[in-house]
């Protein structure tokens, strides 16, 4: 997803992009991460959306599958829910329904969860290539403790993290 653009927030140094709304007849699966960072959510319901795939649309009906490995906090009041959130996002009415199972492809969590991985190894990497840092491990034997690496930025998207 790199429809937006990147823009300073004023909330501990994330970078957040925006996102072009995606009309309801432009939804599908390829398109479900930027519709899931254009939503309004907190709380549990915030959990379950994060961790569904949308793997369908017929007219105004979206179908999602729930990996099953993160369902615990789900219950069915959530399907109307999201369909609640899904509609103001749309601006027209939309029906939801969330089905328990495997997941073939990345939820929006599993997203988040890449995204700090590939920002924990680029900080890492550049760690160990910095000049200045080799230099104080030469000068003083010192070994980089990898442990305590962490990104300057956290993230290069606005993202909710499920977990």
């Amino acid at each position: 997803p790199g429809s937006g653009r990147e823009q300073k927030s004023g909330n501990g140094g994330v970078t957040a992009m925006s996102v072009r709304p995606v009309a309801l007849e432009q939804s599908g699966p390829e398109s479900w991460l930027d519709i899931y960072r254009g939503l309004r959510l907190g709380g549990i319901l915030q959990s379950t959306v994060a961790n569904c795939l949308l793997v369908g649309r017929q007219g105004r009906e979206l179908h999602f599958i729930l990996d099953e490995h993160n369902s615990t906090l789900y219950d069915d009041s959530h399907q109307q829910r999201m369909a609640d959130i899904l509609s103001d996002y749309f601006g027209e009415p939309v029906q939801v329904r969330i089905q328990l199972g495997q997941v073939i492809g990345e939820t929006p969590s599993a997203w988040v969860a890449r995204l700090k991985r590939e920002r924990q190894a680029q900080a890492l990497n550049a760690m160990r290539k910095d000049a200045n840092v080799q230099e104080l491990i030469g000068c003083f034997e010192a070994t980089l403790r990898e442990d305590t690496v962490e990104p300057v930025v956290e993230s290069l998207v606005e993202y909710r993290d499920s977990p």
